[in-house]
């Protein structure tokens, strides 16, 4: 007896949903884009191109949520999330939310009450942790082959000038932690062990913009591990994701992007290669893991599994960009 496919409607039209959802839902075997809303028409036209198939289009994201689908993905700006997470569950879909879920770690808890009242999977868009670098990066840590984590760092470098459009206001996007480091700080909570106890930011405008355009961030964990963040988008830059964790024994670096992990042994002048094996002809839309991240919803709502990136993990990845993004505006630390 065949599996019926996963219908699913998409919250937004906008380039990741054109350039990432779709192009990765159409590997995902037999996920179903249904409905989309927009009400642009090259926007429309963009959607029916990406998915290769038919699309029904509503205006109003209550008029998709009545329709017979089964799962939501939200991909909307960033201050519509945590009202459409609960709206979508309410309508008994199960829901994969674009980061941040919520400006507020009580707007996180707000979705998983209501995702705990519907019996559905709840999954955040923090798919870098289902990237291959960083799996590969955690069972190392876990197979004890650095010692104790001690230190994580990662300077993320863009050229993309200041945020524009609603991204570059503040009570849209979050702020630039909630809408860009969110990911990174993610990686940290994932990869340090611990809890996050306290987070210091800070930041400048090159540009004059209303968001930084470069900051840096540390953050204190609950097992004496400590991290740093750098973001800027008005670096001259490769597209990469570089990772570092140090431990008492030994170094991991790793690479996002190319797949790249090596391990640097205390008083060995070269690493050991330990990069994942990606399948011939690997390919991403998005970031490695965006295509993975997909495939695990649509499993864990088949199976009733528990995803990677659920409302746990959502939480505290919210609740240290939102700590991070207080700090910046009081110049001193902040609880996480």
């Amino acid at each position: 007896m065949s599996t019926p496919p996963l219908r699913i409607g998409i919250l937004g039209a906008g380039k990741w949903t054109r350039t990432v959802h779709l192009p990765n839902l159409r590997r995902v075997e037999g996920a179903r884009v249904i409905a989309v809303t927009s009400n642009d028409a090259e926007r429309r036209r963009q959607a029916r191109e990406a998915w290769g198939a038919p699309l029904c289009f509503y205006e109003e994201p209550a008029d998709l949520l009545q329709d017979e689908l089964d799962a939501v993905i939200i991909a909307t700006p960033n201050h519509t999330h945590e009202e459409l997470a609960v709206a979508a569950l309410e309508a008994g879909k199960h829901v994969y939310c674009e980061k941040p879920v919520a400006f507020t770690p009580a707007g996180a808890d707000r979705i998983a009450e209501a995702a705990r009242r519907a019996g559905k999977v709840f999954q955040a868009g923090l798919e870098l942790r289902s990237s291959d670098v960083v799996r590969t990066m955690q069972s190392l840590v876990a197979a004890g082959e650095i010692g104790a984590p001690k230190m994580l760092g990662c300077v993320l470098m863009r050229d993309w000038g200041g945020p524009r459009g609603w991204r570059g206001d503040p009570a849209l996007s979050g702020g630039m932690f909630l809408e860009l480091g969110i990911h990174y700080l993610d990686l940290f909570n994932a990869l340090s062990g611990g809890s996050p106890t306290r987070v210091h930011a800070t930041g400048g405008h090159a540009l004059g913009g209303a968001l930084p355009d470069y900051l840096w961030c540390s953050v204190e964990y609950d097992n004496e591990v400590r991290a740093g963040l750098g973001l800027t988008v008005i670096a001259a830059a490769r597209n990469e994701i570089l990772l570092h964790v140090v431990g008492t024994e030994a170094r991991l670096e790793g690479e996002i992007i190319s797949g790249r992990v090596s391990l640097w042994r205390r008083g060995c002048p070269e690493p050991e290669e330990r990069s994942p094996d990606r399948p011939e002809g690997y390919r991403f839309d998005g970031f490695p893991g965006s295509q993975e991240a997909l495939e695990e919803w649509a499993r864990c709502i088949r199976t009733g599994g528990s995803p990677t990136a659920g409302m746990e993990v959502a939480r505290a990845a919210t609740a240290v960009s939102a700590a991070a993004e207080r700090s910046l505006r009081t110049g001193a630390p902040e609880p996480a």
